[in-house]
């Protein structure tokens, strides 16, 4: 910490929302930064208030909503079916989700022309800059992912489920 500027280490607040496992896991961050010097004072509240207020309008441009206006906070995602979603919300300049205000021209850049491209191999291309350059700035830090679990039977056919929760039954029937 002293290397970084910070001899004494500095005081935060983290906000996080009430769900499932995440107060455990400020806990963990919380102790995890006592032993270099962070100062984390932790407040957990409901989902009303975390996602509470307006995500546009001054003073930042981001609103008043607690989720993208805090110094630090945890945040649950829920899956996407494209990927376009979550990069051009929450990691391009100005996203709606963008709550840490993230802001990179070569990143945005590269967002478009992931967005444009067609091709598999071009895809994958502007994927892989996307990457290097979210390591590389570390905006965000993705802890963990879910398993997501469906249920289902071999006598029923046309089923989908999907990892965010939606179930498609338009085309299922039972054999």
């Amino acid at each position: 910490m002293a290397q970084a500027g910070y001899p004494r280490g500095f005081k935060i607040t983290l906000t996080a929302v009430n769900t499932g496992e995440i107060p455990q896991l400020a806990q963990i961050l919380e102790r995890s930064v006592k032993a270099i010097g962070i100062d984390m004072k932790l407040v957990i509240v409901n989902a009303t208030a975390y996602f509470a207020g307006s995500q546009t309008g001054p003073p930042s441009g981001w609103g008043t909503t607690p989720w993208l206006n805090t110094p630090i906070n945890i945040t649950d995602w829920g899956h996407r079916a494209v990927p376009n979603v979550l990069l051009n919300s929450a990691f391009k300049t100005k996203g709606i989700w963008n709550a840490a205000h993230y802001s990179n021209k070569t990143f945005d850049r590269a967002v478009k022309n992931f967005n444009a491209a067609i091709p598999l191999s071009d895809q994958r291309k502007y994927a892989k800059q996307l990457q290097l350059i979210l390591l590389h700035d570390t905006p965000v830090i993705i802890p963990y992912f879910y398993n997501y679990l469906s249920a289902g039977t071999s006598k029923l056919k046309g089923y989908e489920a999907e990892a965010i929760g939606s179930v498609y039954v338009s085309r299922a029937s039972i054999s």
